[in-house]
C-alpha cells in the first residue's frame, strides 16, 4: 500500500508520522498539568479548613479558659451577700485605707445582661461619694483596679473644692468632692457565695510612680509656692598662710532652703557671678533627692591671699509649674588677727582712792580731818595720829582750817578740801 503512494503523498505520511508521538506526549503532559493543579487546591482547601477548625478548637480552648476565669472572679450569684461584702470593702479601702471621709455607698440593682435571648449575669450598681485629695484619689483607684474582680468604674465625677469667694479667681484648697459610680457583674454560672472580698488580686505598677506623674500636674491643688534659700550664717574665714598649705583644702558653707510644699523636690544651681574677675573651683555637694532634704554643702577652695568671693545661687523646686528663686552673698577670705601683747595693768594705789572730805572743829577746840578712802573707810584725823596707804605710814602733823598736813617718807604733802592724797597741794 505504501508502494502506491505518490512522493507526495509518502512525504505526508511520514510527516504526519513524525508528529503524532509529539501530540501524544503534549496532551498526556496537558492532562497530567490539569490533575496535578486540581489535586493542589484540594490540598490547600482541605489545608484552610483544618486551619480554620484548629482555630475554631483554640478560640474554643481559650473561651472555656476565659469563661472558667470570669467564673472564678465573678460575684456571687446572691445579690445580698454581694451589696453585703462590697460595701464593706468600698467604706474599708476608702476610709481606712486611704483616708478619704465618705458615707455608706448606695447600692440598687441594675439590669440583666442578656446573650440570644438567654440570661447570662446580672449587674449591680453603687455609689460612693468620697471627699478627698487627689493623692488619696490615685491611692483608691489604685487599690479598686488591683482587684481583679467583675466590677469597674463607670462613671467619676471630680469637683475642686475652692475658697474664693463669687466672682473671683478661684483659689483651690487641695480638697475634691467626689461622686463614683460603679457597676459589678454577676455572672448566673458563677460562684454561689465567697467568704472575702476581693478573691484575687493582680500586680500593678507601683502607686509611687502614678502618684509621682499625676500629682505633679494636679490643677485641682494650691497653687506652687515659691522656695526660699536662707542666707548661709559664716561667709567670712582666714587664708593659708602659704598656697601649699592651702591646696586641695576647702571651707564648707551650709546652704538650706525651704518650701511650703512639703512634697516638692528642690534642686540647686550654683550661678556664674555677674561681672566676677575672681574665677574659682565653687563645688555644689550632693543634690538632694527626697523632699525632706533641703540642705546642701558648698565647698569653697581654701585661699591663700585675702579676697572677696561673690556668689550668686538659685533653687528649683519641682512643681508645676515650677518655681525658682535666687540668692546673692559674697564670701570673705581674710587676714588673721594678729595677737597683740597685753599692756600690764597700772597698780591702783590707794591713795588715789582716798580724799580728804573736809575739815571740822572738835569739842576741845582741836581741827580735825575728813578722810576717806576704800580702804580707810570715813576718818576724823588729828594731829599726831597715823593712817597706812600702800605700804607706807601717813602721820599728820598739822590740821588747820582749810588744810591738812601729812609726813609720808620723810617728807611733808599738804591737802585741801576734796583733795586726793595722790594729788597733794604745790610748796607755797
Amino acid at each position: 500500500m505504501f508502494e502506491n503512494l505518490t512522493p507526495l503523498e509518502k512525504k505526508l505520511v511520514i510527516v504526519v508520522g513524525s508528529l503524532a508521538p509529539i501530540m501524544i506526549l503534549f496532551f498526556g503532559f496537558t492532562w497530567f498539568m490539569d490533575s496535578y493543579d486540581a489535586n493542589v487546591s484540594d490540598i490547600e482547601s482541605l489545608t484552610s479548613e483544618i486551619e480554620v477548625e484548629d482555630d475554631k478548637t483554640k478560640r474554643g480552648i481559650l473561651a472555656a479558659q476565659r469563661q472558667r476565669y470570669y467564673r472564678k472572679i465573678s460575684f456571687p450569684t446572691s445579690e445580698g451577700r454581694t451589696a453585703s461584702l462590697y460595701d464593706k470593702w468600698l467604706v474599708d479601702v476608702a476610709r481606712q485605707e486611704v483616708g478619704m471621709t465618705c458615707n455608706d455607698p448606695v447600692h440598687k440593682r441594675g439590669s440583666s445582661l442578656n446573650y440570644r435571648n438567654k440570661l447570662v449575669a446580672t449587674r449591680s450598681v453603687f455609689t460612693l461619694k468620697p471627699k478627698g485629695t487627689l493623692s488619696q484619689l490615685i491611692k483608691f483607684l489604685h487599690i479598686f483596679y488591683s482587684a481583679d474582680q467583675l466590677h469597674r468604674i463607670n462613671g467619676l465625677t471630680i469637683k475642686p473644692e475652692s475658697k474664693s469667694k463669687p466672682g473671683q479667681e478661684p483659689v483651690y484648697s487641695g480638697e475634691l468632692t467626689m461622686d463614683i459610680k460603679i457597676e459589678t457583674l454577676s455572672l448566673v454560672d458563677g460562684p454561689r457565695n465567697i467568704d472575702s472580698f476581693p478573691s484575687w488580686n493582680i500586680e500593678l505598677a507601683e502607686l509611687e510612680g502614678y502618684d509621682t506623674k499625676i500629682l505633679r500636674r494636679n490643677i485641682f491643688g494650691p497653687a506652687n509656692n515659691v522656695p526660699v534659700l536662707k542666707k548661709p550664717r559664716r561667709l567670712e574665714f582666714d587664708i593659708a598662710e602659704t598656697e601649699e598649705k592651702a591646696k586641695g583644702k576647702y571651707k564648707t558653707i551650709q546652704i538650706s532652703a525651704t518650701d511650703a510644699d512639703k512634697g516638692d523636690l528642690l534642686e540647686f544651681e550654683l550661678l556664674e557671678p555677674s561681672g566676677s574677675e575672681n574665677e574659682f573651683g565653687l563645688v555644689l555637694g550632693d543634690q538632694p533627692r527626697t523632699a525632706s532634704q533641703r540642705r546642701i554643702s558648698l565647698r569653697v577652695p581654701m585661699q591663700s591671699e585675702a579676697v572677696n568671693i561673690p556668689v550668686l545661687m538659685a533653687v528649683s523646686d519641682s512643681g508645676l509649674p515650677a518655681k525658682r528663686n535666687e540668692i546673692k552673698f559674697n564670701i570673705e577670705f581674710i587676714e588673721p588677727e594678729k595677737d597683740e601683747p597685753k599692756a600690764e595693768a597700772k597698780a591702783v594705789k590707794s591713795a588715789t582712792l582716798s580724799v580728804v572730805k573736809g575739815f571740822a572743829l572738835a569739842a576741845d577746840g582741836q581741827w580735825q580731818a575728813q578722810v576717806s578712802g576704800v580702804t580707810l573707810g570715813d576718818l576724823m584725823l588729828r594731829s599726831g595720829e597715823s593712817i597706812k596707804l600702800d605700804d607706807e605710814e601717813w602721820k599728820v602733823v598739822e590740821v588747820e582750817r582749810k588744810c591738812v598736813t601729812f609726813e609720808v617718807g620723810g617728807k611733808r604733802k599738804r591737802f585741801a578740801q576734796h583733795c586726793t592724797l595722790s594729788e597733794p597741794l604745790p610748796e607755797p
